[in-house]
């Protein structure tokens, strides 16, 4: 039952997780004063652990997917499907301690592995021409050979890091480190901004899954059957309103339970064109897939296009019996004209907020009028999604 106005698009800044890795899994990375070792991804998928150059260095368990790629297909007990790990950490999976930003250590990784001896971001603090590398495992940097690979190229195909300057590798590319929210170019967003830096990441299109930087559809994605590999996904929110980025795509399509860990969805946790947003209307535990569409102002004054419009529209979707209702409604504030599909006729809500009246159906949005209330407030159809 829906207590209030829906606010539950999972992000990971709101508990959610996000699967990057195939559990079990190990791939070849870089460790502290660039040392070649290996990593195992976690027993839940949701980060690789710390990079083991067997000489038992220290970074901090957890962290972030440096790289490689997501084998295989799903987990049994429900974790989401690979696909190659493009970034995106897990909730909750980051070094703690760390740094001030810009990337100097005042007390090294959370475990008491190495110390910052150098600033990433600024380039400053190694002998010589060696460069500042910052460790994506643990939050910490230091003084390495320098690299030659631009922003943007190929990197990591022998397990090390190339990049030159203020650049990391990261699945398979030179990605640029930044600042928390700052610092990066236009349909970019700033991603492990749980650590003392981040790594700029292509935003993009949850409707259309397109990636914003280059235009990629569906992600950029290797494979396209039976499904892409890859999808656009929920990654945090910045001055209140969601922003997304590719991963892994997930299974699952409209109305289906989303995949999860234990009961927490993850991000991820459904096929490309769909997000974990909403709860079972029977009072289940799980997080249900709902389709994304392309919105339009629907109202009892016009009612044509309820269900959204072409070409991403609920039926298209699978969602035939849905209306398209604006992100902004259950927590993604955006100027895009961009919604999530909702089954408006499964939920009934508590609309005097007494829990011994009964509860009564959610309204349709071509019941609703776009006139202020009484009081001067929002219209009813603003307040349950209908407009922008």
């Amino acid at each position: 039952m829906l207590r209030a106005v829906v606010s539950l698009i999972c992000l990971a800044s709101l508990g959610c997780r996000q699967q990057v890795c195939t559990p079990g899994t190990s791939v070849a990375c870089v460790g502290p004063g660039g040392c070649m070792g290996g990593q195992r991804c976690s027993a839940t998928g949701e980060a690789y652990e710390a990079c083991d150059c067997g000489t038992g260095g220290g970074s901090a368990a957890g962290g972030s997917a440096a790289g490689g790629s997501a084998a295989g297909g799903s987990a049994a007990g429900g974790n989401a499907a690979g696909g190659n790990a493009a970034g995106g950490s897990a909730a909750g999976g980051s070094a703690a301690g760390g740094s001030a930003a810009g990337g100097n250590a005042a007390g090294g990784s959370a475990d008491g592995g190495t110390t910052n001896p150098c600033s990433a971001l600024t380039q400053t603090g190694c002998a010589g021409s060696q460069r500042c590398l910052f460790n994506l495992d643990d939050g910490g940097a230091s003084c390495v050979p320098p690299g030659s690979t631009p922003l943007g190229g190929a990197c990591g195909a022998d397990g090390g890091d190339s990049c030159s300057g203020a650049n990391v590798c990261l699945g398979g590319a030179c990605r640029q480190l930044c600042e928390a929210a700052t610092g990066c170019a236009q349909n970019e967003f700033c991603d492990f901004a749980d650590r003392p830096l981040g790594v700029c990441e292509p935003s993009c299109n949850p409707v259309s899954q397109v990636r914003l930087t280059d235009g990629a559809a569906s992600c950029g994605a290797t494979i396209l059957t039976p499904q892409p590999n890859r999808g656009c996904y929920a990654r945090g929110t910045v001055d209140g309103g969601a922003i997304f980025g590719c991963a892994p795509a997930g299974m699952g399509g409209h109305g289906v339970r989303a995949q999860s860990f234990g009961n927490t969805p993850f991000t991820n946790g459904c096929a490309p064109g769909f997000l974990p947003i909403f709860p079972e209307p029977d009072g289940g535990p799980r997080v249900l897939c709902a389709a994304t569409c392309t919105a339009k102002p629907t109202s009892v004054a016009s009612s044509q296009d309820a269900g959204g419009v072409a070409p991403f529209s609920c039926a298209v979707r699978g969602a035939v019996m849905a209306e398209c209702r604006y992100f902004r409604w259950v927590g993604g504030a955006t100027s895009e004209p961009w919604g999530v599909c909702f089954d408006y006729r499964e939920y009934r809500w508590d609309h005097d907020r007494n829990v011994s009246t009964p509860d009564v159906p959610v309204p349709s949005c071509t019941t609703l009028t776009t006139a202020p209330s009484a009081d001067g407030g929002a219209s009813q159809a603003s307040i349950w999604g209908c407009v922008p």
